[in-house]
């Protein structure tokens, strides 16, 4: 994994309790929300600290939502 990561820029960094926490809820929300969809990725929103951005896809369509810290759903 180290060797993927120098390959390909990718800085790891470990968790902490409220990250994992929000995105724990943000799976929920799709899971619960969108049954059928596959999550394809959660990150922090670059634009505003503290939210993350998650994409997936549901009937051969992909989506963006953000979310707050909580894992709720805001508007953009």
């Amino acid at each position: 994994m180290l060797a993927f990561s120098k390959k390909h820029n990718i800085a790891l960094i470990p968790a902490w309790p409220a990250r994992t926490a929000a995105e724990a809820a943000v799976r929920d929300y799709i899971k619960q929300t969108y049954p059928t969809a596959k999550l394809h990725s959660i990150y922090e929103d670059k634009k505003q600290a503290g939210h993350y951005v998650t994409e997936f896809e549901n009937g051969g369509q992909t989506y963006k939502l953000r979310f707050d810290g909580q894992g709720h759903p805001v508007a953009e």
